[in-house]
């Protein structure tokens, strides 16, 4: 049994977990002892009072509890607590102040759930009326207490400056780490970029599966990543019995297939909907349908439309963290929309710059008949939008875009901030209440005929 993964509580008063008032309990013919199993380790709990043992005590708390019958004299010397039969010495010495009977010695055992070896239990907050307390759980390598403290309930305002600076480290050592890998995206374009593809990607194939698992079923979802992403291999041919309009071709064995049951497939096809829009493109761009093709990859890089919407979130929250940090007096909205509006724009033209790269090499590959592999396109589509992102940051970054327009709204329109936008409204209200109140005091004071 490891010791960070129960609590002793030696007093005189027990709180239930799911009650938030004392139980108090006079014994008069012993002391009384109390077990609480919440480690689902199956314990074998037992106290002893100078080496008189009692029996095995209740998994759950509850007011029954195991009596060891004694007399004050044999109350005042040892306390151990046995788990699994291992000893654990409680109290070398059991004070005599206070014991007047052999029930004012009460002793109780929690234990918490067991948790991974690599989570940190560290500070839990306590409900308990008006007043702020906090129970100390399990110390980090930062928060040095004495190891009798662990466990123990303490009221904030009474805790030691020492104890309370000990707290401030822990929480800063593991609740900061957040905070931390987000301040380095936010001073990282190629991370931001990496991540964002990765959310869309994961989303997008997510959304298919889900939608052919609803309409062929689990089992053709499944062929569906076996037979199209694993195994999947094709040509993009012009099909002379649709009037030469462009095609999927697979490679293999149809009736060996689930889910790839046939052989040609239109690009509009259902089942063949993730290379859609490329092979679209790719077909505007050998037919020299220029407004088809803008349509088509104007659509299809909207920031705002299809699972494209979850990179513009994740990439502008880091325009807003940047501006809810900064001083209430430095928030100047112009300057937000502006770095919003650069944002948008990055990853409109990220999108359309790979669509076209993508829609270009999959018709100069079908123009050879060369053999795709389903796989590796759907690595080219996460592996350009990753580059093209990362480019177009880099160029930014360079030429300093975004900064010059935030820069330029800035001192546009100097006012326009949260500060001073608050400040109107606060001298509005008290203008209003001024008013309300010379209104009030001049009612039948006789100027003015009132």
């Amino acid at each position: 049994m490891k010791d960070d993964l129960w609590i002793h509580a030696g007093s005189s008063k027990t709180t239930d977990a799911n009650d938030k008032e004392p139980v108090e309990l006079n014994v008069s013919a012993g002391n009384m002892f109390w077990a609480d199993d919440q480690s689902g380790q199956d314990l074998d709990i037992q106290f002893a009072v100078n080496g008189k043992r009692t029996p095995s005590l209740p998994k759950e708390f509850t007011p029954k509890a195991t009596l060891i019958p004694n007399t004050i004299e044999g109350t005042c010397n040892s306390l151990e607590v046995y788990l699994n039969g291992q000893g654990y010495k409680i109290l070398e010495k059991i004070p005599t102040d206070g014991i007047k009977s052999p029930g004012d010695l009460r002793a109780a055992i929690l234990t918490c759930p067991a948790q991974p070896q690599n989570q940190k239990t560290i500070i839990k907050p306590n409900n308990n009326g008006d007043n702020e307390v906090i129970t100390i759980l399990k110390a980090s390598s930062t928060l040095v207490l004495p190891e009798n403290l662990l466990g123990e309930v303490f009221d904030i305002d009474q805790l030691s400056e020492e104890v309370v600076s000990a707290l401030y480290d822990t929480l800063a050592e593991n609740g900061l780490l957040a905070l931390e890998q987000y301040e380095h995206l936010s001073n990282d374009n190629r991370d931001q970029n990496m991540v964002a593809t990765m959310l869309v990607q994961s989303v997008e194939h997510g959304r298919v599966y889900l939608h052919f698992k609803n309409k062929y079923g689990a089992d053709a979802a499944l062929a569906y990543l076996k037979e199209f992403i694993f195994e999947g291999r094709f040509t993009v041919k012009s099909m002379p019995q649709w009037g030469g309009k462009l095609g999927i071709v697979f490679k293999g064995d149809r009736r060996n297939r689930a889910f790839l049951t046939g052989i040609n497939y239109g690009i509009d096809a259902d089942k063949v909907q993730m290379f859609s829009s490329i092979i679209q493109a790719s077909e505007d761009m050998a037919s020299g349908s220029w407004r088809n093709l803008r349509n088509n990859v104007s659509s299809n890089a909207n920031p705002f439309k299809g699972t494209n919407i979850i990179s513009f979130v994740f990439v502008a929250s880091f325009d807003v963290y940047e501006f809810f940090t900064k001083d209430i007096g430095e928030q100047n909205i112009a300057e937000f929309l502006g770095a919003l509006g650069i944002t948008t724009a990055k990853l409109f033209i990220s999108g359309v710059i790979s669509m076209l790269v993508l829609a270009f090499a999959v018709m100069y590959l079908g123009s050879f008949g060369v053999v795709l592999s389903a796989g590796i396109l759907f690595l080219s589509i996460a592996g350009v939008s990753f580059l093209v992102g990362w480019g177009i940051d880099a160029l930014d970054t360079k030429y300093e875009v975004k900064d010059k327009v935030k820069l330029f709204l800035k001192d546009a329109f100097p006012g326009l901030t949260i500060e001073n936008m608050i400040n109107k409204d606060i001298d509005k209200n008290k203008r209003d209440i001024d008013n309300y109140i010379g209104s009030s005091a001049m009612h039948g004071s006789g100027f003015f005929g009132f």
